[in-house]
This record gives structure tokens, sequence and C-alpha cells, in this order.
């Protein structure tokens, strides 16, 4: 009789700590580009993924060098620790930043709630607008929340 209880004490605790891990693995990985609330900053942040390093160009698309070149001044760099280069600066209305992830790791960015898959290595741009100006754009990165901010000007 006390076996069995035990045996179904012990059964009920390795079913808590499997759906505990299936809840903890499935809350931490994005599916796709959300967007919490955007009524609060009418802010409108498109993007387009990009290849990685190394790609080659074709169809169309910038390779990484030519994206570093046409957005010199106008990338945000994410390294190891998640954290953003520069952390801080001004574009104006409409401008198209450059979210570049220097890490081998895949990162999930977001502006102000409305987040980006980044490859390892890899990069997209994004066209920083709103309705309503001037806004602060906050960064994060991964679990790294406020890495840096953007602001948003006419």
């Amino acid at each position: 009789m006390l076996y069995g209880r035990n045996l179904n004490l012990i059964i009920f605790i390795v079913a808590a700590f499997i759906v505990i891990v299936i809840w903890a693995v499935a809350a931490n990985k994005p599916i796709a580009p959300y967007l919490v609330d955007d009524s609060a900053t009418d802010a409108v942040f498109t993007s387009t993924p990009l290849p990685k390093s190394g790609a080659t160009g074709s169809s169309g698309k910038l390779t990484y060098d030519q994206a570093v070149k046409q957005f010199e001044g106008r990338r945000v760099q994410f390294d190891a620790m998640c954290q953003a280069i520069p952390n801080n600066f001004t574009v104006k209305n409409g401008t198209q930043i450059m979210l570049d992830n220097r890490s081998g790791d895949a990162r999930w960015v977001s502006l102000n709630n409305f987040g980006y898959h980044l490859s390892g290595y890899g990069f997209t741009i994004v066209t920083m607008s709103s309705k309503n100006l001037p806004l602060n754009v906050l960064i994060d990165c991964g679990s790294a929340q406020n890495v840096g901010q953007i602001l948003i000007q006419k």
C-alpha cells in the first residue's frame, strides 16, 4: 500500500516537472514578429529579413558588406552579450536602420515591443516611422531590457 502511494507521488512529480520544462521552453521561443500595442505610439516598424554575412547578393538582396556601407551611421550592432552598439542615437521619421547581430547565436530583438528574429551573424533593415513625434524607441535584446534607445524626430 505504501509503495503504491509513493509511486503515484513520483509519477505526479515527474509529470509536473515535464509540463514545467515544456512550458518554459515554449515561452522563450519566439514564433514570429509581433506587435503588442501599436495604438499607444502609432509607431510603425517595417523590416525585410536579409541574408547572413557572406551572402552573394543574388536576387537583388544586399550582402552584409553592402549593407554596412549603405547604413553607415544608421546601424545598431548586437554583441555576444546582447548589448546594443551604439546604445543611443537619433533618426528622422521614415529613416531605415540596420539591426546587425554580431553573435553566432540567433537573437530576438524588439523595438518598443515589435520583435525581430536575427539569425546568427544575420541582419535586417527596419524603417523607423511614427505619427506621434518625437518618439523614443526602446531596444530589447533577448532577456536584456533597454539595451539602447532610438529617438525618432521630424
